[in-house]
């Protein structure tokens, strides 16, 4: 509480008058949460005791103000701080009031802090340090040091500005700068800033620089258009709009230090740098693609006038992946292709010797024009291709114009040997499924195939015989339907064998449908598919019923 001035002097109307004015105070002050004086200890009561409107008017100012204000005696102790350094602080400023106030600055910066105070005795001293607050966090603030006097006393009178996320975000930025700036020169990517108006050359990167055969200092303040030794009209055609302004893609050809013709492709687009405007551009070597499309473009111009040969390969897919094709047949269609190939293919015909066999196209006739070619399936020749010219007297296989026929007939002539040799492959094999097929539907024994949950995906009729079942009715069953929980658990441990790759021999006793009970002994092979995955077991079994009776019956003395 402020105290009112009495009425010693006589003059009623002006005390009256001050009195009202110190209560105003006094309610801003309660309003700020200022200390009340009755409150401050009697060495710092000194800052709190108004003289005057102008002390109280300083000391409202102090106590309202953003910025932190502190008050250090000549000890370095706070004598006096605001709400908002209490608040940098992170603390209260009870808490503060007697506190070294240099224990709060880092350590490394205390002598440089201690040299300003020495200073600030002669002039106003500024500058940053870092700031330890009360929950071990650390600030960056700037302090502004001056010089004030109590009595007889110098105490200093501080202000601090917080500054933290300012710096941060400068040396963010920093970073960010450095950062683009690595990544402008060090990159293999051609870069160039330009001076959009004159053209002329800002700053360029490595790679542009050795593509112009030029040092960074050489090239700067040079116009792009100076930089080739090609005509102006040949290198920059079309580099700026019709309001001169640089476009934000254009292509330009330069003679590189190697002597060659590059064509290059420029992308960009303009900025402002402070006052100043650039144009920024990545500039790309495509004179490999270049070349490549040339390239391209006459491949695309051949294979245009290659569709109907295309036709052909397709057709003979079709014919060697239609279901039940004979060999015969297919043979003879790809030999009525062959023509087809070429664009005059009324001036040749084809003849296929394959396994002693002929096979001819419809305008069949040999002349003295004759191109063989062997066939191979793999490594094996399985036949010879012979090619008749009918047609005007030329070599026509050295004629350039038919660069892209003959690579035709050769995919043609390798298609055709990989046709053969997969339909002689089909149809040997067929021969040998069935020659086993009838060995294992004839045979005594019986045969099945399970798969790994011991689902019966193949048994020949000895097995169905001895299962009591009719023709096909084993397919789809499980095992378990025929076995006893602990015959079914002796095959589960029998599987697991079969997992490891062991071949194995164990007798087994099944019921079949009818109720008869059967003695089996089982011979089971494993089964794995490339991968090495377990796929289910091939087992061969024999009825030993009757064995097992007479076992039996010696066992029982009945013989």
């Amino acid at each position: 509480m402020v105290k009112k001035v009495s009425n010693k002097t006589g003059f009623k109307e002006d005390a009256t008058l001050l009195n009202r004015r110190l209560e105003q105070v006094d309610q801003k002050l309660t309003v700020a949460d200022l200390t009340d004086v009755t409150d401050i200890p009697g060495s710092f009561r000194k800052f709190t005791n108004f003289s005057n409107d102008r002390d109280l008017t300083c000391r409202f100012m102090l106590a309202t103000m953003n910025e932190g204000a502190l008050i250090l005696s000549p000890d370095g102790k706070i004598a006096y701080c605001n709400r908002s350094f209490a608040e940098l602080i992170q603390s209260s400023a009870d808490q503060l009031f007697g506190a070294i106030f240099i224990q709060y600055i880092h350590r490394e910066e205390r002598a440089r802090f201690g040299e300003l105070l020495r200073q600030a005795k002669n002039t106003r001293c500024r500058g940053e340090f870092n700031l330890h607050t009360t929950v071990e966090n650390t600030i960056i603030v700037y302090l502004s040091i001056n010089i004030i006097t109590f009595g007889s006393e110098l105490h200093y009178l501080i202000f601090a500005a917080d500054v933290t996320e300012c710096r941060r975000a400068e040396e963010a930025l920093r970073k960010s700068e450095e950062q683009f700036r690595t990544m402008f020169e060090t990159s293999l990517s051609m870069m160039i800033l330009l001076e959009p108006e004159s053209g002329k050359i800002y700053r360029a990167n490595a790679a542009a620089c050795s593509i112009f055969g030029l040092t960074p200092r050489e090239i700067a303040g040079k116009k792009i258009t100076e930089l080739s030794s090609l005509s102006q009209e040949d290198v920059f055609p079309d580099i700026q709009t019709q309001d001169h302004n640089l476009k934000k893609y254009f292509t330009f050809k330069h003679r590189q230090p190697t002597g060659e013709i590059g064509f290059f492709e420029a992308y960009g687009n303009s900025f402002t740098l402070g006052n100043q405007n650039l144009y920024f551009s990545i500039i790309h070597n495509v004179t490999d693609r270049k070349y490549m499309e040339a390239v391209v473009d006459q491949l695309l111009i051949e294979l245009g006038d290659r569709v109907k040969e295309l036709d052909t390969l397709y057709a003979l897919t079709a014919l060697s992946d239609k279901p039940d094709a004979q060999l015969e047949e297919v043979v003879q269609q790809v030999i009525d292709f062959l023509p087809v190939a070429w664009l005059e293919h009324n001036e040749f015909c084809a003849r296929l010797q394959l396994n002693s066999i002929h096979y001819s196209t419809g305008n069949f006739k040999k002349t003295d024009y004759l191109k063989e070619f062997p066939i191979y399936s793999g490594n094996q020749r399985i036949g010879n291709l012979e090619l008749y010219y009918l047609g005007k007297n030329y070599d026509f296989w050295a004629n350039r114009s038919f660069e892209g026929e003959r690579n035709l007939l050769q995919v043609i002539i390798r298609r055709l040997g990989q046709i053969v040799g997969r339909l002689q492959a089909e149809k040997a094999l067929q021969k040998r499924e069935e020659r086993y097929r009838a060995v294992v539907e004839n045979q005594g024994e019986g045969t099945c195939y399970a798969d790994g949950n011991e689902n019966i995906e193949f048994a020949n009729p000895a097995a169905e015989k001895i299962f009591g079942v009719g023709p096909g009715e084993l397919l789809g069953r499980n095992l378990s339907e025929f076995m006893l929980e602990e015959q079914f658990v002796l095959v589960i441990q029998q599987t697991l064998s079969r997992r490891r790759g062991e071949k194995s021999s164990y007798e087994v006793e099944i019921t079949r449908l009818d109720g008869e009970k059967r003695n089996l002994l089982i011979t089971a092979n494993p089964v794995f598919d490339d991968q090495g995955t377990y796929n289910g077991a091939f087992g061969i079994f024999r009825d030993i019923t009757g064995r097992k009776q007479v076992e039996g019956y010696f066992k029982r003395g009945d013989v």
